[in-house]
């Protein structure tokens, strides 16, 4: 089994030196499900980070229905991933209908060629689960990350041991409300191939100045309280 640390910030990513992880999903903003972290953070975190990183392409918030004008954004942020050393990239496309959007996705493949390729939770709003994650293995997509059609793992567990009963030619690996009181009997009831969490803790930003407000930083000791489950 894998495990992937969500971190959004270089210091998060660096807690991650403290244990065996596979990856880094490097983003910003988790507070608001992650956008694309910026350049100097993805450069810091390949040179300073034991694990591989895998960088969050996300242009903005809300859906994953993103216009021609987006993905020409989200090419070049790829192709400058790519050129920083990241080894891998996170993303995925869905049409207004909540489905896979087969076009857009291969734009993005195509910009990705040559690093690892990861269909984040957008694959968890569809309208149709099981068959848009054979769309997300016939395009090529090395993982999943998915809680299986549910808001959470906790609620998508039934289908997620279905998908991995079913043999998926792809990594499935599980996220979203992952924690210490749950991941030991979630990854015994569906076994998985990789495990996402990010063990999380809100920083109360105090500052007087216009802008101030809260933010997610990885824990150290939440981390290592979900580590000592496993």
């Amino acid at each position: 089994m894998e495990l992937e640390l969500c971190a959004a910030s270089y210091s998060s990513a660096l807690k991650s030196n403290h244990h065996p992880f596979k990856r880094v999903e490097l983003c910003a903003n988790l507070e608001q499900g992650g956008t694309t972290p910026s350049p100097g953070t993805i450069a810091a975190t390949v040179e300073n980070v034991d694990a591989e990183c895998h960088v969050l392409i996300r242009p903005r918030v809300g859906n994953f229905n993103y216009s021609s004008e987006e993905i020409q954004v989200m090419q070049q942020d790829i192709l400058l991933a790519k050129s920083l050393g990241a080894k891998g990239v996170v993303f995925g496309v869905m049409n207004s209908q909540d489905r896979f959007d087969l076009n857009k996705n291969l734009l993005l493949l195509e910009a990705a060629e040559g690093m690892q390729s990861t269909f984040h939770r957008a694959v968890d709003s569809s309208s149709a689960y099981m068959k848009d994650i054979q769309s997300i293995i016939n395009c090529g997509f090395q993982r999943v990350l998915t809680s299986g059609g549910g808001t959470n793992v906790e609620a998508g567990k039934e289908q997620l041991k279905e998908l991995m009963l079913s043999n998926p030619d792809i990594e499935v690996m599980i996220g979203g409300g992952i924690n210490t009181t749950n991941v030991k009997q979630l990854y015994d009831y569906i076994q998985p191939h990789a495990i996402h969490f990010s063990a999380t803790d809100w920083v109360k930003d105090e500052s007087k100045n216009m802008y101030t407000t809260n933010y997610l930083e990885t824990s150290l000791s939440k981390m290592k309280e979900i580590l000592a489950q496993l």
